[in-house]
């Protein structure tokens, strides 16, 4: 199954620090929030392979979308280091946000069970 392609519909609404790639929540046009990773190619089409494998495999996975985050979508204050505008010129790989699963990883985090994950 085809990832769908949506765009963002406000601005990014946060950051998340895990001490790698510096992921973002974004508003899709579904209406629904995405944890979406911007960089590098190479990485991006490993992140869509593999959630194609968890869908093929029945196993449990979030919804996925790949996200054209639109200029005026992306804050200056958040520019520098590995956010830069021309990450966003593709679409991103968006993971569907979830509160839940965000509470329990922070917990790892904070215990040291993992390190430098993405949801």
């Amino acid at each position: 199954m085809m990832l769908p392609l949506l765009q963002s519909i406000t601005e990014i609404s946060r950051v998340i620090e895990t001490g790698g790639s510096r992921p973002v929540v974004v508003l899709g046009s579904d209406v629904e929030d995405y944890v979406c990773k911007y960089d590098y190619k190479n990485k991006l089409i490993q992140e869509v392979i593999a959630h194609q494998w968890l869908q093929s495999w029945d196993l449990p996975f979030l919804p996925g979308a790949l996200i054209k985050i639109r200029e005026e979508h992306i804050p200056s204050k958040i520019l520098g280091g590995l956010i830069q505008i021309a990450n966003f010129e593709k679409p991103a790989f968006g993971l569907k946000y979830s509160e839940a699963l965000s509470n329990i990883i922070n917990i790892y985090l904070m215990n040291g069970v993992v390190t430098n994950r993405f949801y």
